[in-house]
């Protein structure tokens, strides 16, 4: 008598196959949005770096920081967020204490940045880090 071997998948099978998948894809996910969140941080960083440099540069030529956050000649309002060319900022940027000698960048976090670890940052006239969560070396990259 001549038997018939059956080839193909019985349904278990199939199911454990897509849940294998299922599970590695949210991982992926989890880890694509954390890099992207890394990436829209260290954006953020340095378009606060960029206008600690230009209070800089103003305090050299002026001999205050007065009057620098509310030119917007030197100043538009794009500068005030990260990314500057973005229609929906990932981070807002606001200066605060400025004083003839003392001034304050904070970068608050908005839409899906809000989700980051590092969702505040804040550096002074004198390079002075900080966070409102995490770790400045986490945040600030300076691990």
């Amino acid at each position: 008598m001549k038997t018939n071997k059956q080839f193909g998948f019985t349904l278990i099978e199939l199911l454990i196959v897509v849940a294998i998948i299922a599970i590695l894809a949210a991982l992926a996910i989890n880890s694509y949005r954390d890099s992207v969140r890394k990436t829209r941080r260290a954006r953020g960083v340095a378009d606060m770096i960029a206008l600690t440099n230009d209070f800089e540069r103003f305090y050299t030529a002026n001999n205050t920081y007065v009057g620098y956050w509310t030119n917007a000649t030197l100043v538009p309002a794009s500068r005030k967020q990260s990314p500057n060319e973005a229609t929906v900022p990932f981070y807002t940027i606001a200066a605060s204490n400025i004083t003839q000698t003392t001034y304050t960048l904070t970068a608050t976090a908005q839409v899906d940045q809000v989700n980051d670890i590092c969702d505040g940052l804040a550096i002074t006239q004198t390079g002075l880090k900080s966070v409102t969560e995490g770790t400045v070396g986490e945040c600030w990259g300076t691990r």
